[in-house]
């Protein structure tokens, strides 16, 4: 896909999308994964762009096809066993990226509802603030202070429903220095398969 679109390897790419993060989040991890490490996101996404008044066009750039290879980087994507090993193990942090209601299991978009053992709840969307209309993120203070109970853990795996939550979260505790990981299978996976250990705290 990035050949046919004349991207190079070695070409830094911008990312951006409507200002949720949801979708361009995905995409810039999903690069790094496929190791495409020259890659950023724009903060504030187009809605920021339109507001500083910066040009805009609707023409579709024409690019030379290219042979792009990609090859996958490890420690960016934890598996299914990666994830139960974590549960035991003292020296990773699991934070669940979704809303509480799911985390605590009033809500699921899988069989079973609650969440993975030892799981801390760290909502994606508290990455961001709303600043005149546009959903920025927030200054390394203020993501220091989100995430000051895993900053002690030498490494982070994050888990959603389906990564794109947890990629806006990859993307703030990357700014932070951390090392950290998706596991992509998520809760839809993990609460569909009934041998899974599930933790409901329902208060």
């Amino acid at each position: 896909v990035l050949g046919r679109r004349g991207i190079r390897p070695d070409d830094h790419l911008v990312i951006y999308g409507c200002g949720i993060y949801l979708d361009a989040a995905r995409v810039l991890w999903t690069l790094q994964l496929y190791g495409h490490t020259r890659a950023s996101l724009l903060n504030g996404g187009y809605p920021a762009w339109k507001i500083a008044g910066l040009p805009a066009d609707t023409r579709v750039p024409e690019r030379v096809q290219v042979n792009y290879r990609a090859s996958i980087r490890p420690g960016l994507m934890a598996t299914r066993l990666q994830m139960l090993l974590a549960i035991d193990n003292p020296t990773v942090a699991i934070v669940d990226t979704r809303g509480t209601d799911e985390y605590q299991g009033f809500e699921s978009e899988a069989r079973r509802a609650g969440h993975i053992p030892g799981a801390i709840n760290i909502p994606a969307t508290l990455n961001v603030k709303m600043q005149q209309g546009v959903q920025y993120f927030k200054s390394l203070p203020e993501l220091q202070e989100l995430y000051k109970n895993v900053a002690a853990y030498n490494k982070v795996i994050l888990y959603c429903n389906n990564g794109c939550e947890s990629s806006t979260s990859y993307l703030a505790l990357r700014l932070l220095g951390k090392q950290v990981s998706i596991y992509d299978g998520g809760w839809v996976e993990w609460g569909n398969n009934p041998g899974l250990p599930v933790v409901i705290s329902r208060q």
